[in-house]
């Protein structure tokens, strides 16, 4: 007899900005966004499973992002990997380092799962096998930018049973 699968968590930044441009694209093409999850730069994918993230968790990870500044960037292009196309933040170093910050305290929680030798921030467009919508989105998109964003809290986001994704914590930066 086979169990329910896990449930997940993720560490991300919400990009409200980019909601306008991206959403429409995102309820038709990224299962993230379907669940429950808004635009964003994943920091730390996957987390803890949810029934083991803690208070001491939660006040480690309040620490990190609390030591973090405010700070300003700006989607400005466009990228692809695989079946996905994205926004890509400059500059995307902050991003970066909050990921290696939560990954050194996490070392059993790579990125991605350790899917990938490099991360890359991005906020996801569409993730589908279909090229030509992937061209479609990549063209609508690119019209709409460039889009200035302001990094001021990342939330801890887990899953709950119906699969669908809600906040659980939000850490503002300071």
């Amino acid at each position: 007899m086979t169990g329910a699968p896990a449930l997940e968590s993720a560490i991300l930044l919400p990009v409200p900005e980019a909601e306008a441009l991206v959403g429409g694209w995102r309820a038709k093409y990224d299962e993230s966004a379907q669940s429950g999850i808004p635009a964003h730069i994943s920091l730390l994918y996957p987390f803890l499973p949810p029934d083991r993230i803690t208070e001491g968790d939660v006040e480690q990870l309040g620490s990190l992002f609390g030591s973090v500044r405010r700070f300003r960037y700006i989607l400005k292009g466009v990228g692809r990997f695989p079946n996905v196309v994205y926004l890509a933040p400059d500059p995307d170093e902050p991003m970066r380092q909050m990921t290696e910050r939560i990954w050194a305290l996490y070392p059993e929680t790579p990125p991605y799962g350790g899917a990938f030798d490099e991360v890359i921030p991005h906020v996801t467009v569409a993730h589908l096998d279909d090229e030509d919508v992937l061209d479609q989105a990549e063209a609508a998109v690119s019209t709409g930018l460039p889009i200035q964003s302001y990094a001021k809290e990342a939330w801890l986001m887990t899953q709950v049973v119906d699969r669908r994704w809600k906040v659980d914590h939000r850490f503002p930066l300071s």
